[in-house]
């Protein structure tokens, strides 16, 4: 009698979770390469996931565990805006949650995540919890549209369960200070598999500016304001003036930027020293290849592709605003920190950095495993675990 009540009273294996992740579609971005990173870890560790995305366009680019299963609902304004295009998913969105009916809900990129809060509104049963990736407060924006993005912030912050933030730092921002105060604030920052890199970054780069005379600097990213581009284009007209150096524009981006980017360099003649090769599946060995990186960004959270050049020991030069790029740096001594906006100071810190006294990160990457940051970012989705404002703010992800 004795042992069967004890039988009784141990519990049995935890049943699986559901879990629906969204974001828009399968670009080659950080915010779904982790999103397909997380929901890889979370398979493996038996739970049900589903990937709910509005257009599959670019799966074929990510490695996705055939475990983890990819639910399309097309966006009915598809050919609008990205943002009039979610407006439109959200009742398809709304009935795809009625029928999968998950235990958990994650919205994992930035501009998603008010469709995802309202398809989810009122449906019972589910944890609603957003991944913010990005420093809301943007460089440029005027007062109005800062007002605009710090009500929205702070609707989302109120209508979420758990807010897994990206960086530390976020959760000092004023929008997100009463969800840290509840403890509804989580930092679960990106990690880096150093060796997988080092590997990748070992295959040949077919460029010809790769291992020239020339002088060589690389940076990866999408065409866009946020990246700051026009200001290292700048930087390195510039530079030039000392030192020849070639410029790598590593990444997609629409055509109109484009021919943006290119007539500025024309401009500042140095148009034949600039050359945007598109998008990479493996941009690890240009990263290998430069003689400088330059993560330029007016805004990031935690910027994946610094930590990438991290993982390949390429010296940096990163902007101050680029998220924690002056922790993942050590405040300057494992690669040098700008201001974005100075295109003398971003000048000078790339010819330091391509000369003999170069400051690299060295194996500084292995300290942001990303094994360890994906068992995180799974035990706070499982509720495994939970840490909320100063006590998270001190981890060393």
């Amino acid at each position: 009698m004795k042992q069967t009540l004890k039988a009784m009273e141990e519990p049995g294996p935890r049943a699986p979770r559901r879990l629906v992740i969204f974001m828009y579609d399968f670009a080659m971005t950080g915010v779904v390469r982790n999103a397909v990173r997380l929901a890889n870890a979370l398979v493996e560790r038996g739970q049900v996931v589903y990937l709910l995305v509005c257009t599959d366009e670019g799966r074929e680019h990510h490695d996705i565990d055939p475990r983890a299963k990819v639910v399309v609902q097309p966006a009915l304004a598809a050919s609008a805006s990205r943002g009039f295009a979610l407006a439109s998913a959200i009742p398809g969105i709304r009935r795809q949650l009625r029928t999968l009916r998950p235990d958990v809900l994650l919205s994992a990129g930035n501009h998603g995540h008010l469709a995802a809060l309202a398809a989810s509104f009122g449906l019972r049963g589910m944890q609603r919890m957003v991944r913010i990736s990005n420093d809301p407060d943007h460089p440029g924006d005027g007062w109005l549209l800062r007002k605009v993005r710090r009500f929205l912030l702070r609707t989302m912050a109120s209508h979420s369960d758990r807010l897994l933030l990206v960086s530390p730092q976020l959760m000092a921002h004023p929008c997100l200070r009463e969800a840290s105060r509840a403890g509804r604030t989580v930092a679960v920052p990106n990690g880096v598999a150093t060796e997988t890199i080092r590997k990748l970054a070992a295959e040949r780069c077919d460029h010809p500016w790769a291992n020239g005379k020339v002088r060589l600097l690389v940076t990866v990213g999408r065409l866009a304001r946020q990246k700051n581009l026009a200001t290292l284009i700048r930087a390195l007209a510039l530079a030039n003036e000392t030192t020849a150096i070639n410029l790598l524009i590593v990444g997609p981006g629409p055509a109109s930027l484009r021919a943006e980017l290119v007539a500025l360099a024309t401009q500042l003649g140095v148009a034949h020293r600039v050359d945007l090769v598109g998008e990479k599946l493996n941009p690890y060995p240009f990263m290998r290849a430069a003689d400088a990186f330059v993560l330029p960004s007016l805004w990031e959270g935690r910027s994946n592709v610094l930590l990438e050049a991290m993982a390949c020991d390429v010296p940096i030069v990163a902007s101050r605003r680029a998220g924690d790029a002056g922790d993942l740096l050590g405040e300057g001594q494992f690669g040098l920190l700008v201001d974005p906006l100075n295109v003398r100071e971003m000048a000078g810190a790339i010819l330091q950095q391509i000369g003999h006294g170069a400051c690299r990160p060295g194996s500084r990457s292995l300290e942001y495993d990303q094994a360890v940051a994906l068992d995180r970012a799974c035990a706070v989705l499982l509720g495994e675990v939970w840490e909320s404002g100063k006590a998270s703010a001190n981890l060393h992800l």
